[in-house]
């Protein structure tokens, strides 16, 4: 019985498999980092996207009412945060450029709120943040295997 040509160690298809499955995750690591850390902008706060619930501030805020950290966003630029989610559109915080204001709807433990938020652009605060996160991927999950 012979074995098939993949567990072959010795046959061409062996061979570029054990070639470019590792490249090919290595370059899908690297588009994901450069994207997590070049791409999407850097906005000043941290979010969960599905919830819209603020689970960080990056930066010092100049002007009441402040953005606090547990605050639900319920409307961006006027548009509502159920809406987009429902619509699977883009999330408008995706496309903002440094300096822009941000009009931002939240309900914030007191209550419903309207916020002017001036977006930051890069920050170390908000970089260490995406940082432990890239470190991580090429080492696997627990009870995985390393893509390497």
């Amino acid at each position: 019985m012979k074995n098939s040509t993949l567990l072959d160690r010795n046959s061409p298809t062996h061979r570029f498999f054990e070639f470019f499955v590792p490249i090919a995750a290595l370059g899908i690591l690297l588009i994901y980092s450069y994207a997590r850390f070049f791409i999407i902008p850097y906005v000043g706060f941290q979010f969960y996207g599905s919830t819209g619930e603020v689970i960080e501030i990056d930066v010092d805020q100049s002007a009441a009412p402040f953005l606090e950290v547990g605050d639900i966003l319920v409307a961006v630029n006027g548009e509502s945060w159920a809406d987009i989610q429902e619509s699977q559109k883009e999330n408008p915080l995706a496309r903002v450029q440094p300096g822009e204001t941000v009009s931002l709807d939240v309900q914030g433990a007191e209550g419903p709120k309207h916020v002017e938020w001036k977006t930051s652009g890069f920050n170390m605060p908000e970089f260490w943040t995406r940082l432990p996160g890239r470190l991580a991927m090429p080492f696997g999950w627990p009870g995985l295997p390393p893509c390497f």
